[in-house]
């Protein structure tokens, strides 16, 4: 239970607080960095965990959207890093370009909310340009002659 006294000594202190002037503090605005999302058309090896499942060594078509600062070129070695960190090895970027809005075409548009948020999103075709690469006979026989 709450004593009388200890509710008007509250009270009190409530007031004296509201009677206090109060200071104005100056906080420096924050700059809103503008971003500009670039596409980039790609040929990458699917590693062994990759995000959409693709069997690892298969090539495929890619297609890289990468958030960079506005007003700057097209940068290349970002884009190669959002594909690597996505499950992509030896990617290859052939063309880039600027997207001037937001994509009308549902899983362009997710991807490209995707890039704005994360830094990078990355679509894979789902047929494969060439199937992954099988080990050699003389690679199999080394592996055969260690076991």
């Amino acid at each position: 239970m709450v004593k009388k006294a200890d509710r008007k000594k509250s009270v009190k202190v409530r007031k004296r607080a509201a009677q206090a002037p109060r200071r104005r503090v100056s906080v420096p605005a924050r700059r809103k960095t503008v971003y500009e999302v670039y596409a980039f058309l790609a040929i990458g090896e699917a590693k062994a965990k990759n995000e959409v499942g693709c069997k690892a060594g298969e090539l495929h078509s890619l297609l890289v959207l990468s958030r960079q600062p506005a007003g700057g070129e097209a940068d290349v070695a970002l884009a190669r890093k959002g594909a690597a960190f996505a499950g992509w090895k030896h990617v290859k970027l052939e063309r880039s370009r600027r997207l001037e809005g937001v994509p009308a075409e549902a899983t362009l548009r997710a991807a490209y909310d995707d890039a704005l948020a994360l830094g990078c999103s990355v679509l894979a075709d789902r047929r494969a340009l060439a199937p992954a690469r099988r080990p050699r006979k003389r690679d199999r026989r080394r592996k055969e002659g260690q076991a």
